[in-house]
């Protein structure tokens, strides 16, 4: 089946990462079907091309530092509300 968007997560210790499996699963069981992906994988500008893109990150990071993929910046403005 064709992809129809992208599921990705942002995971330090795997909380998102299986947060985003069971969204994962529940869409697809309603016939939602999105390619589930590390956002390691990706780079942010690749993401102008998908039909739909929906984002898992954890809202907090111990110590308040943010997972290595997210810090070096690219990927702060996709999760900055406002």
């Amino acid at each position: 089946m064709p992809s129809h968007g992208n599921l990705f997560f942002i995971s330090q210790v795997g909380t998102s990462k299986a947060l985003a499996s069971r969204l994962h699963s529940l869409l697809a069981s309603c016939g939602i079907y999105l390619d589930l992906a590390d956002t390691r994988s990706c780079e942010p500008e690749d993401l102008s091309k998908e039909y739909l893109v929906v984002t898992i990150a954890s809202t907090w990071w111990d110590e308040g530092k943010l997972p290595e993929n997210v810090a070096d910046g690219s990927w702060k403005s996709l999760l900055t509300l406002g």
